[in-house]
C-alpha cells in the first residue's frame, strides 16, 4: 500500500509541475467569470434575467462535464502512460519495486484526484461567479449544485478508466489524444442517428448529474445506470491493465 500512495503522490506531482496544468486551472477559473460577466452585462441591456444566479453552476457544469474536463483528462491520461511510455520514463517507474498492477492503478487513481480538483475548483468558482447574477445566494440552488458536482465525479472517472485503456495501444500521447477525442465524439453523436444506442452507450451518461437533481428521476432509475456505469468502469479498468500487464516498454 506504501508503493501504491507514494506512486499516486509521484503523478501529481508530476502533474502539477506540468506548464500546462496551471495554464488550465487558469482557464478553469476565467471561463466562469467571463461567463457571467457577459451573462450579466447581456441581461441588464435586454431588461430580462433569463439565467439566475442558483441556475449559472449548473449550466457551467454541463460545459465543463460535456467538453472541456473530458478533454483535459483525454490529455493527462496520455501524457501518463503513452508521453512516458514514449520518453521511457515510464520503464524507471517499472524498475522500482511496485507491480504493475499498481502503477496501473496508481496512475488511475491520479487521474481521478486531478477530476475531483478540477471539478470542485469550477463549483466553487462557478457558485462565487453566479453571485454576479441576480437571484443568487445560499440556498436550495446552492445544494443542487453541490449535489451535481459530486454526482458529475462518477462519469468522468469512466472516461479516465477510456481514457487509460486507450493508451495502452500507442506510444505517442498525440495519437492517443486525438483517438480518444474521435471515439468520444462518435459515441456522442452516435444516439443523433441511432437513438437505442444511447441505452447501451456510458458516454451518454456524462451529464447525468442532471439526473439527481429535482427528483424526476425515480431511485430505482438512478440505481439502474449506477450499476451500468459500475459494469462499463470495470470491464474497461480490466481490460487496461490486462494490457498494461502484458506490455512491452
Amino acid at each position: 500500500m506504501h508503493s501504491f500512495t507514494a506512486n499516486v503522490r509521484n503523478e501529481l506531482e508530476k502533474w502539477w509541475l506540468h506548464r500546462k496544468t496551471k495554464w488550465f486551472l487558469m482557464f478553469i477559473v476565467l471561463i466562469p467569470v467571463a461567463a457571467a460577466l457577459l451573462l450579466d452585462n447581456v441581461q441588464t441591456n435586454i431588461g430580462i434575467s433569463a439565467i439566475i444566479g442558483t441556475d449559472f453552476p449548473l449550466i457551467m457544469l454541463q460545459f465543463t462535464t460535456v467538453v472541456l474536463l473530458p478533454l483535459y483528462l483525454f490529455m493527462a491520461a496520455a501524457d501518463s502512460f503513452s508521453g512516458e511510455a514514449a520518453s521511457r520514463t515510464l520503464k524507471i517507474v517499472l524498475l522500482r519495486p511496485i507491480s504493475r498492477a499498481k502503477v496501473f492503478a496508481s496512475k488511475l487513481a491520479a487521474l481521478a484526484v486531478i477530476a475531483v480538483i478540477i471539478l470542485a475548483g469550477g463549483w466553487l468558482v462557478s457558485v462565487l461567479s453566479g453571485l454576479l447574477l441576480p437571484g443568487s445566494g445560499i440556498g436550495g440552488g446552492f445544494l443542487d449544485s453541490m449535489l451535481a458536482y459530486t454526482a458529475a465525479f462518477f462519469p468522468m472517472l469512466i472516461l479516465c478508466i477510456f481514457a487509460a485503456l486507450i493508451a495502452q495501444f500507442f506510444n505517442s500521447s498525440t495519437t492517443t489524444i486525438v483517438v480518444c477525442i474521435a471515439l468520444y465524439a462518435a459515441a456522442k453523436l452516435l444516439p443523433l442517428f441511432l437513438p437505442q444506442a444511447a441505452v447501451w452507450s456510458p458516454f451518454a451518461y456524462s451529464d447525468w448529474q442532471g439526473m439527481w437533481i429535482g427528483g424526476d428521476v425515480s431511485p430505482g432509475r438512478l440505481l439502474n445506470v449506477f450499476v451500468f456505469l459500475v459494469a462499463y468502469s470495470i470491464i474497461g479498468y480490466t481490460a487496461g491493465l490486462y494490457r498494461f500487464t502484458n506490455r512491452t516498454f
